[in-house]
C-alpha cells in the first residue's frame, strides 16, 4: 500500500489478497452419522480446534456419550489433514438432571471444555434443555468450581412473550439470576441478537462475554418479510430489530477510503496482546470471488475466531465488548464486521 504526500495510506482500487491464520471455531455443528462423513473433513481441512456443540438426537448429556462422540468424528478425519492439526473439543448438553458428579467426570476427561445450556424448545434438538433454572444450580456450582464454560443460548421459551422480544427477556430475567447465584462462572452469551443482550455482557465483569453473528448485524427482521416471506433469512435466533446494529457498529457504515488500511494496522498494532475474532458469514449479496480469496475458497464458514498465541483460547475468558472495538474492513463492495476483543 502507498502513502499520499500527506502521509495517509491509500488502498489500491484493486485490494490485494490478505492471507488468514488457520483459524479455529467455537461454536460448531457437525451433528452426527450419517453426516459427519461430510462435516468433518470440510472442518478439518478448514480449522485447528473445533468446539464441538452437544445438541444432536439424542444429546450428548454425559462424558461418556461426549468421548464416543468425539470418537466419531476423529475416525472421519480424512488423511490428507496431519497428524495434531485438527482437535475437537466437546461440550455436554445441560439437562435438569445433570449432577455436580457428571461436571466433576467431564472436567477430568480432559476432553469437554464447556456446557451448553438451551432453554427447552428454544432451537433445533432442544427437546431435552433445561425446564427448570433452579434444578441446574448445583451442576453450575461445580462448573464454577472447576473451571468449566457455560454457554448460553439466550432466549425465554415463555409463549406468551412475543418472538422478537425473548432474547431481551432472557437476559432481563433469567441471566441475573444465574450469574447472581454462580458470580464467578465463566459465561459465554452465544450469538446475542439485541442491544438488550449486549448491554447485559457490557454490563458484567470480565468472566462474562458474548459472541455477534455477522448475519445479525447485517439483516433484520424486515428481510424475513420484505416482497414476500424469505425463508433463507429465518434462522434461530431469530432475527431481531436493527438497534443492536445501530449501536454497536454504527450501522450503516461509513465508507472512508482508508478503512481497510487503519483495520489492519490496528491488528498489526494490537495482535501481540490481544485475540483477533473474525466474525463473517457469506449472504448471496457479498461477491464471492473475494470471499474465496480471503479464506482460500471455502465460502461457507460462518464463525471465526482466530487466535494470536498458540494454546486453548477456551482457558481465557473475553472482556465483554466495548464500542470502538467492532470495525469494519472493506474490501471493494466486501464488507467484513472485525472485532477485536481484550485478553487478560
Amino acid at each position: 500500500m502507498a502513502a499520499d504526500a500527506e502521509g495517509a495510506i491509500q488502498v489500491p482500487a484493486v485490494p490485494e489478497p490478505i492471507e488468514l491464520l488457520q483459524p479455529d471455531d467455537y461454536h460448531h455443528h457437525l451433528r452426527d452419522e450419517p453426516y459427519l462423513e461430510h462435516t468433518v473433513p470440510f472442518a478439518a481441512r478448514a480449522f485447528d480446534r473445533l468446539l464441538v456443540m452437544p445438541n444432536l438426537v439424542p444429546p450428548v448429556t454425559t462424558t461418556e456419550m461426549a468421548l464416543a462422540y468425539r470418537e466419531r468424528i476423529l475416525k472421519r478425519v480424512p488423511e490428507d489433514v496431519p497428524e495434531g492439526s485438527f482437535l475437537p473439543l466437546m461440550t455436554l448438553y445441560l439437562t435438569d438432571n445433570t449432577t455436580p458428579e457428571e461436571i466433576a467426570r467431564a472436567k477430568e476427561s480432559g476432553h469437554i471444555y464447556a456446557v451448553k445450556l438451551y432453554p427447552a424448545g428454544a432451537t433445533t434438538n432442544s427437546s431435552a434443555g433445561v425446564t427448570s433454572y433452579e434444578k441446574i444450580v448445583p451442576a453450575l456450582k461445580k462448573m464454577e468450581e472447576v473451571g468449566l464454560l457455560l454457554l448460553v443460548h439466550g432466549e425465554s421459551t415463555d409463549q406468551t412473550i412475543d418472538i422478537f422480544e425473548r432474547e431481551q427477556a432472557f437476559y432481563s430475567g433469567i441471566m441475573p439470576d444465574i450469574v447472581a447465584k454462580c458470580p464467578s462462572l465463566r459465561i459465554v452469551c452465544e450469538h446475542v441478537t439485541s442491544s438488550a443482550g449486549v448491554a447485559f455482557v457490557e454490563a458484567q465483569g470480565s468472566n462474562i462475554a458474548g459472541t455477534i453473528t455477522a448475519h445479525h448485524l447485517l439483516y433484520n427482521r424486515n428481510a424475513i418479510f420484505k416482497g414476500g416471506i424469505q425463508p433463507h433469512y429465518y434462522c434461530l435466533p431469530i432475527p431481531r430489530r436493527r438497534r443492536i446494529g445501530k449501536l454497536y457498529c454504527g450501522w450503516p457504515p461509513p465508507a472512508p477510503s482508508s478503512s481497510l488500511a487503519r483495520t489492519l494496522h490496528r491488528t498489526a498494532r494490537t495482535v501481540r496482546r490481544r485475540h483477533v475474532v473474525v466474525q463473517a458469514a457469506s449472504p448471496p449479496t457479498w461477491p464471492l470471488s473475494w470471499w474465496q480469496r480471503l479464506s482460500k475458497g471455502k465460502a461457507s464458514w460462518t464463525h471465526w475466531r482466530i487466535s494470536s498465541r498458540h494454546g486453548v483460547l477456551l482457558s481465557t475468558a473475553y472482556r465483554p465488548l466495548r464500542r470502538g472495538e467492532l470495525w469494519l474492513a472493506r474490501l471493494g463492495e466486501f464488507q467484513i464486521p472485525t472485532t477485536l476483543v481484550r485478553t487478560r
